[in-house]
């Protein structure tokens, strides 16, 4: 965990989305000119979730009708459901047996029974006619608000993310019908680097480098820097990598979760498939969520952050190579791994060069953290 002589990368303290990130672009509505997507920036997929958030928020703020729903759409990034009710059949018996129905209501002159009674019909009838008048309510509401927010979100796009945004096969559509759904995942897709015309080796060799090189400055806040972090995380996920993956830690994981399930290594190879995919699957994304913490605390800011390296690897070697103590030392996920660092972070708290000296065992104080 030691990074002696590493290279800090200064940065702005805040979240993105700012004049710095974007030009002289700012947006047009008042209060929030400075919250802008950006693109071509490491920052890019950070401040596309700040963005977002922020004038979700304005719009949840509108007098408008069905206005939550809206803003769940923007949360989620899925367009909502309104169900067109069906009209209820009014049907009848085709005989005296009442074994079989039609939508007749006679046959050869003869009025036939009816199956429900007419007051029961009409109370149907009469519940069909109020959910129509409320699908269609709710459907002119979406569409208006759904062109609302597409308005505002380009509005607050820069010239070159919007011509960026034209290179993408289905803006035309996007365009003519105002959807304000799509133009957000399109405006993530470009802010964690899925272009059109990038793709490839190099797009993922940039993205992990970027990974690698997302630094916490000394004016960033832990929140700040967990932000740009995680959004780095979920660049290289998009693209279809696996951010932290590493083949001897998957195994390391792999081996345990066997143990646990008192399994052996040749239990596992003849599981069937689903089993051991899921076994697997497990045990990749704890070895991915480990390695990513170590990452987070690694490349935070020594003055803040440094003591708790160093703790953590000291405890690491008081387990004297003893793995069922050594397992537990190091947080289990970045949100672990976060809360220890708030926890027990601090200004002026560099004990990096110093070595602790604490009794074997005492890491539990970090596991405790968690």
């Amino acid at each position: 965990m030691g990074k002696k002589g590493r290279r800090q990368r200064n940065g702005d303290g805040g979240s993105g989305g700012t004049t710095a990130t974007a030009g002289n672009f700012r947006g047009t509505t008042a209060g929030l000119e400075d919250v802008v997507f950006t693109h071509g920036t490491p920052k890019d997929a950070a401040v596309f979730e700040e963005v977002v958030k922020k004038l979700a928020r304005h719009l949840g703020q509108q007098p408008w009708k069905e206005v939550s729903v809206l803003v769940t759409a923007l949360q989620t990034l899925e367009e909502p459901v309104f169900v067109k009710p069906e009209e209820p059949k009014r049907e009848y018996w085709t005989s005296d047996a009442q074994e079989e129905k039609t939508t007749e209501h006679k046959v050869g002159g003869t009025l036939l029974k009816p199956v429900d009674d007419p007051a029961l019909y009409a109370a149907k009838y009469q519940a069909y006619v109020e959910d129509r008048k409320t699908y269609k309510a709710e459907s002119s509401a979406w569409r208006e608000n759904r062109t609302r927010a597409y308005m505002l979100f380009t509005a607050h796009c820069p010239e070159g993310l919007l011509e960026e945004l034209k290179q993408v096969p289905d803006w035309d559509a996007v365009e003519t019908e105002h959807n304000a759904i799509r133009l957000l995942t399109m405006l993530r897709d470009l802010s964690h680097g899925k272009k059109v015309k990038k793709q490839g080796t190099m797009a993922k060799v940039e993205a992990d480098l970027a990974l690698m090189m997302c630094m916490q400055s000394k004016a960033q806040t832990l929140n700040e820097y967990a932000k740009i972090f995680n959004a780095q995380v979920e660049v290289i996920n998009a693209n279809g990598g696996q951010a932290g993956y590493n083949a001897e830690l998957v195994e390391e994981h792999l081996k345990a979760l066997l143990k646990a399930a008192d399994k052996t290594p040749e239990d596992y190879l003849v599981m069937q498939p689903a089993a051991r995919k899921t076994l697997l699957d497990k045990a990749v994304k704890a070895a991915m969520e480990q390695y990513l913490a170590c990452l987070f605390l690694h490349n935070g800011d020594d003055e803040r952050y440094g003591h708790i390296a160093a703790r953590l690897e000291t405890d690491h070697v008081l387990a004297r190579g003893e793995k069922k103590n050594q397992d537990g030392i190091y947080p289990e996920d970045r949100v672990a791994m976060k809360r220890v660092m708030g926890d027990l972070g601090g200004a002026g708290a560099n004990s990096k060069k110093s070595n602790p000296t604490d009794a074997p065992g005492s890491g539990v104080a970090f596991q405790q953290q968690q």
